[in-house]
């Protein structure tokens, strides 16, 4: 038991008319019995996450980002992300098929912009392709962002002469082109693998797509991209 004193503090101009009226008076406090189970404290881990950095300047290579593991019994609880794709419609590259087309087939691409000093430039990208006169129908920058260039229903020029596995050429009239931006000496990003595993299951939802393929595996004598592309990942990633 401890015993206080309360009093109150007033300014000298009151405190002598208050001084036969409030008298300091005495007030007991009881604090009640503490149990003495000890207390179990549950420990509270918190993982750190990492954001991805783009590099500015085309000298400094990417560092890579620690992979995110999803455990399989949780894999299926996890929300369907919405995907925020970004407009910047083309006036180049592609053209208005006469009727609407079936769409079975996302061939992946990488690019970069090789005439400016900054090799990530969306724009310097894109005024290369208006200078070639080619256009994807998707371009996926290094933090991930999705761009659409062309929309789905136009013919985009981006697989150019090219046979699929299946004998059909022609690629274009039936395909979706998705650009990843990297170079040929480093990888995609995280960011940028989620971002594609999102968007391919949203054109999924949308099309009928039985074919997955990069741009060498439909014109390997000219074409090497997508440069460093980790199909085992991206596949894990899509079941």
């Amino acid at each position: 038991m401890i015993i206080g004193i309360w009093s109150v503090n007033h300014t000298a101009s009151n405190q002598a008319s208050l001084e036969n009226t409030i008298k300091p008076a005495a007030v007991i406090f009881e604090i009640p019995k503490v149990s003495e189970k000890p207390l179990i404290e549950e420990e509270i881990v918190l993982e750190e996450t990492e954001e991805a950095v783009v590099p500015e300047d085309n000298q400094v290579e990417p560092e890579l980002e620690e992979e995110i593991v999803i455990e399989e019994e949780s894999k299926e609880d996890l929300p369907i992300a919405e995907v925020n794709i970004i407009d910047k419609l083309v006036n180049w590259g592609h053209h208005v098929p006469a009727g609407s087309r079936v769409i079975d087939t996302v061939i992946i691409h990488s690019c970069y912009d090789a005439l400016g000093d900054e090799p990530y430039s969306i724009d310097g990208i894109l005024a290369e392709f208006k200078i070639y006169k080619v256009a994807p129908h998707y371009l996926i920058g290094r933090d991930g962002a999705i761009y659409r260039l062309v929309i789905d229903q136009n013919i985009a020029w981006h697989a150019g002469v090219s046979e699929m596995p299946d004998g059909r050429t022609s690629v274009n009239k039936f395909s979706l082109g998705i650009e990843l931006i990297n170079l040929k000496t480093n990888t995609p990003t995280e960011a940028q693998y989620i971002a594609l595993v999102e968007l391919v299951e949203f054109l999924k939802g949308e099309y009928e797509i039985k074919h997955i393929l990069g741009h060498d595996q439909i014109a390997p004598e000219r074409k090497t991209d997508p440069w460093n592309f980790d199909w085992e990942r991206f596949n894990k990633m899509m079941e």
